[in-house]
Protein backbone atom coordinates (compact mmCIF):
# COMPACT_ATOMS: atom_id res chain seq x y z
CA UNK A 1 0.00 0.00 0.00
CA UNK A 2 1.48 3.40 -0.95
CA UNK A 3 2.16 6.09 1.62
CA UNK A 4 0.79 9.61 1.52
CA UNK A 5 2.19 12.98 2.48
CA UNK A 6 2.45 13.32 6.27
CA UNK A 7 2.77 9.57 6.97
CA UNK A 8 5.45 8.47 9.42
CA UNK A 9 7.64 5.68 8.01
CA UNK A 10 10.88 3.85 8.77
CA UNK A 11 13.69 3.82 6.25
CA UNK A 12 16.62 1.52 5.55
CA UNK A 13 18.37 -1.13 7.63
CA UNK A 14 18.68 1.38 10.47
CA UNK A 15 14.87 1.78 10.62
CA UNK A 16 15.18 5.57 10.85
CA UNK A 17 11.96 7.40 11.70
CA UNK A 18 11.01 9.72 8.83
CA UNK A 19 8.06 11.75 7.62
CA UNK A 20 6.84 11.69 4.02
CA UNK A 21 7.04 15.30 2.75
CA UNK A 22 6.42 14.65 -0.95
CA UNK A 23 5.04 11.82 -3.08
CA UNK A 24 7.14 12.04 -6.23
CA UNK A 25 5.54 9.07 -7.97
CA UNK A 26 2.60 6.99 -6.81
CA UNK A 27 2.81 4.09 -9.28
CA UNK A 28 5.20 1.15 -8.68
CA UNK A 29 7.85 1.61 -7.63
CA UNK A 30 6.58 4.63 -5.74
CA UNK A 31 9.12 7.35 -4.91
CA UNK A 32 9.09 9.67 -1.89
CA UNK A 33 10.97 12.58 -0.38
CA UNK A 34 11.47 12.18 3.36
CA UNK A 35 12.32 14.34 6.36
CA UNK A 36 14.41 12.49 8.96
CA UNK A 37 12.77 12.75 12.40
CA UNK A 38 15.18 10.54 14.38
CA UNK A 39 17.19 12.73 16.81
CA UNK A 40 20.91 13.15 16.32
CA UNK A 41 21.03 12.39 12.60
CA UNK A 42 23.15 14.69 10.45
CA UNK A 43 21.12 13.98 7.30
CA UNK A 44 17.84 15.90 7.46
CA UNK A 45 16.25 15.19 4.06
CA UNK A 46 16.21 12.14 1.78
CA UNK A 47 15.18 12.37 -1.86
CA UNK A 48 13.63 9.93 -4.34
CA UNK A 49 13.39 7.02 -1.90
CA UNK A 50 11.99 3.77 -3.31
CA UNK A 51 8.84 2.46 -1.59
CA UNK A 52 10.51 -0.95 -1.21
CA UNK A 53 13.00 0.57 1.24
CA UNK A 54 10.23 1.82 3.53
CA UNK A 55 8.02 0.18 6.11
CA UNK A 56 5.20 1.54 8.22
CA UNK A 57 5.74 3.29 11.53
CA UNK A 58 4.87 0.34 13.75
CA UNK A 59 7.64 -2.19 13.14
CA UNK A 60 8.96 -2.54 16.69
CA UNK A 61 7.96 -5.73 18.51
CA UNK A 62 8.39 -6.88 22.15
CA UNK A 63 11.61 -8.74 23.03
CA UNK A 64 13.61 -6.89 20.41
CA UNK A 65 16.67 -4.73 20.98
CA UNK A 66 16.96 -1.18 19.68
CA UNK A 67 19.35 1.71 20.05
CA UNK A 68 17.92 4.65 21.98
CA UNK A 69 19.09 7.62 19.93
CA UNK A 70 19.34 10.26 22.65
CA UNK A 71 21.78 8.20 24.75
CA UNK A 72 23.15 5.94 21.96
CA UNK A 73 22.62 2.78 24.04
CA UNK A 74 20.74 -0.45 23.48
CA UNK A 75 17.40 -1.04 25.18
CA UNK A 76 14.97 -3.95 25.20
CA UNK A 77 11.37 -3.32 24.12
CA UNK A 78 8.82 -4.76 26.54
CA UNK A 79 5.51 -3.55 25.10
CA UNK A 80 3.93 -0.94 22.84
CA UNK A 81 0.85 1.28 22.79
CA UNK A 82 -0.66 4.12 20.78
CA UNK A 83 0.70 7.56 21.69
CA UNK A 84 -1.99 9.91 20.39
CA UNK A 85 -2.28 12.63 19.44
CA UNK A 86 1.14 12.29 17.85
CA UNK A 87 3.37 15.34 18.17
CA UNK A 88 5.04 16.81 15.12
CA UNK A 89 7.90 14.61 13.92
CA UNK A 90 7.10 11.82 16.36
CA UNK A 91 5.79 8.30 16.04
CA UNK A 92 2.17 7.59 16.90
CA UNK A 93 3.40 4.68 19.02
CA UNK A 94 5.19 4.65 22.35
CA UNK A 95 7.22 1.78 23.78
CA UNK A 96 8.01 0.56 27.26
CA UNK A 97 11.72 -0.23 27.34
CA UNK A 98 14.34 -1.43 29.83
CA UNK A 99 18.11 -1.40 29.87
CA UNK A 100 19.87 -4.64 28.95
CA UNK A 101 20.02 -5.71 32.60
CA UNK A 102 16.22 -5.50 32.87
CA UNK A 103 16.17 -2.28 34.89
CA UNK A 104 15.34 1.42 34.35
CA UNK A 105 11.88 0.85 32.87
CA UNK A 106 10.59 3.88 30.94
CA UNK A 107 8.23 4.86 28.14
CA UNK A 108 9.74 6.40 25.01
CA UNK A 109 8.34 7.60 21.72
CA UNK A 110 9.16 5.44 18.71
CA UNK A 111 11.18 8.13 16.98
CA UNK A 112 13.92 7.60 19.59
CA UNK A 113 14.42 3.97 18.58
CA UNK A 114 16.57 2.89 15.64
CA UNK A 115 18.93 0.08 14.52
CA UNK A 116 16.62 -2.71 15.63
CA UNK A 117 17.54 -6.37 16.00
CA UNK A 118 14.92 -9.09 16.28
CA UNK A 119 16.39 -11.59 18.72
CA UNK A 120 14.86 -14.64 20.34
CA UNK A 121 15.56 -15.04 24.05
CA UNK A 122 15.85 -18.65 25.24
CA UNK A 123 17.17 -19.24 28.75
CA UNK A 124 16.55 -23.00 28.63
CA UNK A 125 19.24 -24.97 26.75
CA UNK A 126 16.71 -27.29 25.12
CA UNK A 127 14.66 -24.32 23.94
CA UNK A 128 17.86 -22.79 22.56
CA UNK A 129 18.74 -25.98 20.66
CA UNK A 130 15.19 -26.33 19.34
CA UNK A 131 15.26 -22.72 18.12
CA UNK A 132 18.44 -23.33 16.11
CA UNK A 133 16.71 -26.23 14.34
CA UNK A 134 13.71 -24.23 13.23
CA UNK A 135 15.03 -20.65 12.95
CA UNK A 136 13.69 -18.71 10.00
CA UNK A 137 15.21 -15.90 7.98
CA UNK A 138 13.06 -13.28 9.68
CA UNK A 139 14.53 -14.07 13.13
CA UNK A 140 18.05 -15.44 12.65
CA UNK A 141 19.45 -14.44 16.07
CA UNK A 142 19.12 -16.05 19.50
CA UNK A 143 20.70 -14.98 22.79
CA UNK A 144 22.98 -17.68 24.23
CA UNK A 145 21.58 -18.97 27.57
CA UNK A 146 23.57 -18.14 30.70
CA UNK A 147 23.59 -21.85 31.54
CA UNK A 148 25.97 -22.37 28.60
CA UNK A 149 28.50 -19.95 30.11
CA UNK A 150 31.61 -21.67 31.42
CA UNK A 151 31.97 -21.02 35.16
CA UNK A 152 35.76 -21.11 35.19
CA UNK A 153 38.60 -19.57 33.18
CA UNK A 154 41.11 -20.69 30.57
CA UNK A 155 44.01 -19.40 28.52
CA UNK A 156 42.64 -17.93 25.29
CA UNK A 157 43.85 -16.29 22.09
CA UNK A 158 42.50 -13.58 19.82
CA UNK A 159 43.75 -12.42 16.45
CA UNK A 160 43.35 -8.65 16.04
CA UNK A 161 45.14 -6.19 13.77
CA UNK A 162 44.96 -3.35 16.32
CA UNK A 163 48.38 -2.74 17.96
CA UNK A 164 49.25 -3.51 21.60
CA UNK A 165 49.64 0.23 22.30
CA UNK A 166 45.84 0.39 21.94
CA UNK A 167 44.66 -2.99 23.28
CA UNK A 168 46.88 -2.94 26.39
CA UNK A 169 45.04 0.26 27.37
CA UNK A 170 41.46 -0.61 26.40
CA UNK A 171 41.15 -4.38 26.62
CA UNK A 172 38.55 -6.02 24.37
CA UNK A 173 34.88 -5.05 24.15
CA UNK A 174 31.97 -5.91 21.82
CA UNK A 175 31.35 -3.40 19.05
CA UNK A 176 27.89 -2.69 20.45
CA UNK A 177 26.35 -2.62 23.92
CA UNK A 178 24.79 -6.08 24.39
CA UNK A 179 23.93 -7.79 27.66
CA UNK A 180 25.41 -11.09 26.47
CA UNK A 181 26.56 -12.77 23.26
CA UNK A 182 24.07 -13.66 20.54
CA UNK A 183 24.28 -16.68 18.23
CA UNK A 184 23.56 -16.43 14.49
CA UNK A 185 21.54 -19.25 12.97
CA UNK A 186 20.67 -17.98 9.49
CA UNK A 187 21.48 -14.73 7.80
CA UNK A 188 19.89 -13.08 4.82
CA UNK A 189 21.64 -13.15 1.45
CA UNK A 190 19.83 -9.93 0.66
CA UNK A 191 18.32 -7.87 3.47
CA UNK A 192 15.70 -5.20 2.92
CA UNK A 193 13.11 -3.70 5.18
CA UNK A 194 10.34 -5.28 3.13
CA UNK A 195 11.59 -8.82 2.80
CA UNK A 196 14.34 -11.35 2.48
CA UNK A 197 15.60 -12.98 -0.67
CA UNK A 198 17.29 -16.23 0.27
CA UNK A 199 19.10 -17.18 3.45
CA UNK A 200 22.37 -18.83 4.40
CA UNK A 201 23.65 -20.63 7.50
CA UNK A 202 26.04 -18.90 9.89
CA UNK A 203 26.01 -20.82 13.19
CA UNK A 204 28.48 -18.53 14.93
CA UNK A 205 28.74 -15.46 17.13
CA UNK A 206 26.88 -12.33 16.04
CA UNK A 207 30.09 -10.29 16.18
CA UNK A 208 28.51 -7.03 17.39
CA UNK A 209 27.28 -8.78 20.55
CA UNK A 210 30.47 -10.29 21.98
CA UNK A 211 34.22 -10.74 21.64
CA UNK A 212 35.35 -13.69 19.55
CA UNK A 213 38.42 -15.66 20.65
CA UNK A 214 39.77 -19.23 20.55
CA UNK A 215 41.46 -21.81 22.77
CA UNK A 216 43.75 -22.60 19.82
CA UNK A 217 46.46 -20.04 18.95
CA UNK A 218 46.72 -21.30 15.37
CA UNK A 219 42.96 -20.95 14.87
CA UNK A 220 42.98 -17.43 16.36
CA UNK A 221 45.48 -16.40 13.69
CA UNK A 222 42.73 -16.67 11.05
CA UNK A 223 41.46 -13.36 12.41
CA UNK A 224 40.75 -10.76 11.38
CA UNK A 225 39.73 -12.47 8.16
CA UNK A 226 41.32 -10.84 5.11
CA UNK A 227 39.04 -8.39 3.32
CA UNK A 228 40.41 -9.44 -0.06
CA UNK A 229 42.99 -12.00 -1.14
CA UNK A 230 46.35 -10.57 -0.02
CA UNK A 231 49.52 -12.58 -0.39
CA UNK A 232 50.56 -11.55 3.10
CA UNK A 233 49.54 -9.25 5.94
CA UNK A 234 50.17 -8.53 9.63
CA UNK A 235 48.04 -9.34 12.66
CA UNK A 236 48.61 -9.62 16.40
CA UNK A 237 47.94 -12.74 18.44
CA UNK A 238 46.79 -11.64 21.89
CA UNK A 239 47.15 -14.05 24.80
CA UNK A 240 44.79 -13.58 27.74
CA UNK A 241 42.75 -15.35 30.38
CA UNK A 242 39.09 -15.80 29.40
CA UNK A 243 36.67 -15.80 32.34
CA UNK A 244 33.13 -17.20 32.13
CA UNK A 245 33.20 -17.56 28.35
CA UNK A 246 30.56 -19.08 26.07
CA UNK A 247 31.87 -22.10 24.16
CA UNK A 248 30.30 -21.44 20.75
CA UNK A 249 32.65 -24.03 19.23
CA UNK A 250 30.89 -26.68 21.30
CA UNK A 251 27.51 -25.44 20.01
CA UNK A 252 28.84 -25.75 16.45
CA UNK A 253 30.19 -29.24 17.22
CA UNK A 254 26.81 -30.34 18.57
CA UNK A 255 25.12 -29.06 15.39
CA UNK A 256 27.68 -30.79 13.15
CA UNK A 257 27.16 -34.13 14.93
CA UNK A 258 23.37 -33.86 14.86
CA UNK A 259 21.35 -36.27 12.73
CA UNK A 260 18.64 -33.65 12.21
CA UNK A 261 17.78 -33.32 8.51
CA UNK A 262 17.73 -29.52 8.78
CA UNK A 263 21.51 -29.48 9.35
CA UNK A 264 22.41 -32.01 6.65
CA UNK A 265 23.00 -29.42 3.85
CA UNK A 266 25.35 -27.42 6.08
CA UNK A 267 27.85 -30.09 7.20
CA UNK A 268 30.67 -28.91 4.92
CA UNK A 269 30.12 -25.29 5.90
CA UNK A 270 30.26 -26.28 9.58
CA UNK A 271 33.62 -27.94 9.00
CA UNK A 272 34.93 -24.60 7.73
CA UNK A 273 33.72 -22.41 10.56
CA UNK A 274 34.82 -24.95 13.18
CA UNK A 275 38.40 -24.35 12.08
CA UNK A 276 38.25 -21.22 14.25
CA UNK A 277 37.42 -23.18 17.46
CA UNK A 278 35.45 -20.14 18.54
CA UNK A 279 34.59 -19.00 22.04
CA UNK A 280 32.62 -15.84 22.83
CA UNK A 281 32.91 -13.39 25.70
CA UNK A 282 30.44 -10.83 26.98
CA UNK A 283 31.11 -7.16 27.57
CA UNK A 284 33.27 -6.14 30.54
CA UNK A 285 34.92 -9.59 30.79
CA UNK A 286 38.28 -8.78 29.10
CA UNK A 287 39.79 -5.74 30.81
CA UNK A 288 43.32 -4.90 29.74
CA UNK A 289 44.73 -6.43 32.93
CA UNK A 290 43.68 -9.93 31.80
CA UNK A 291 45.80 -9.62 28.64
CA UNK A 292 49.24 -11.12 29.18
CA UNK A 293 50.82 -9.97 25.94
CA UNK A 294 50.79 -10.20 22.16
CA UNK A 295 52.81 -11.66 19.29
CA UNK A 296 53.20 -9.75 16.06
CA UNK A 297 52.49 -12.27 13.29
CA UNK A 298 53.12 -12.14 9.56
CA UNK A 299 50.53 -14.19 7.65
CA UNK A 300 51.30 -15.59 4.19
CA UNK A 301 48.05 -16.73 2.59
CA UNK A 302 48.12 -19.86 0.46
CA UNK A 303 44.97 -19.33 -1.63
CA UNK A 304 42.16 -16.97 -2.56
CA UNK A 305 39.93 -17.89 0.41
CA UNK A 306 40.58 -17.63 4.14
CA UNK A 307 39.87 -21.34 4.62
CA UNK A 308 42.80 -22.14 2.34
CA UNK A 309 44.82 -21.00 5.34
CA UNK A 310 48.12 -19.23 5.82
CA UNK A 311 51.60 -19.87 7.15
CA UNK A 312 52.61 -17.95 10.25
CA UNK A 313 55.83 -16.13 11.03
CA UNK A 314 56.02 -14.83 14.62
CA UNK A 315 58.12 -11.67 14.60
CA UNK A 316 57.86 -10.14 18.07
CA UNK A 317 56.50 -10.80 21.59
CA UNK A 318 55.34 -7.77 23.58
CA UNK A 319 54.37 -8.19 27.22
CA UNK A 320 51.57 -6.22 28.88
CA UNK A 321 53.23 -4.85 32.00
CA UNK A 322 49.85 -4.01 33.55
CA UNK A 323 48.53 -7.59 33.62
CA UNK A 324 47.24 -9.13 36.85
CA UNK A 325 49.42 -12.23 36.89
CA UNK A 326 53.04 -11.16 37.23
CA UNK A 327 52.74 -10.73 41.03
CA UNK A 328 53.04 -14.52 41.46
CA UNK A 329 56.49 -14.73 39.90
CA UNK A 330 56.87 -18.52 40.11
CA UNK A 331 53.60 -19.14 38.30
CA UNK A 332 54.10 -16.24 35.91
CA UNK A 333 57.57 -17.32 34.80
CA UNK A 334 56.23 -20.78 33.92
CA UNK A 335 53.29 -19.22 32.08
CA UNK A 336 55.57 -17.00 29.97
CA UNK A 337 57.80 -19.98 29.24
CA UNK A 338 54.77 -21.89 27.86
CA UNK A 339 53.57 -18.92 25.81
CA UNK A 340 56.99 -18.36 24.25
CA UNK A 341 56.93 -21.91 22.90
CA UNK A 342 54.02 -20.99 20.60
CA UNK A 343 56.19 -19.71 17.69
CA UNK A 344 58.08 -23.00 17.54
CA UNK A 345 54.92 -25.14 17.51
CA UNK A 346 52.42 -23.02 15.57
CA UNK A 347 53.48 -22.73 11.93
CA UNK A 348 50.16 -22.47 10.07
CA UNK A 349 46.42 -22.13 10.57
CA UNK A 350 44.31 -25.33 10.87
CA UNK A 351 43.06 -27.20 7.80
CA UNK A 352 40.07 -29.45 7.21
Amino acid sequence: MPFKKGDMVRYGNGFLMCKVILVRRDWPPSLYDLEVCAPGETVKKLWNIDRRLLISDRVIKPNTYWKKADVDKRVKVISSALDLPAKKGQSKYKYTVQDLAGNQTQDVNGNLLKDGQLISIKEDVQDFNDFIKCAKGDMPLVAIPDSLRDKGFALAFRGDDRPPSQIFLSGFSPRQDWAKPVFRTLTMDKETTVGVIGSAPRFDLFSESGVCASHNPAAACFFPLPKSAPSEDITYLYVFYAYQFFNTFQIQKTISESNENVFAPHKEYLKLIMLGQEIALAKDTIPSETIIGAFKVKRKWTGNNWWDGCTLDFELWEENLKNYYWVDTTYYDKLIEIIKQIPSTVKETPKI
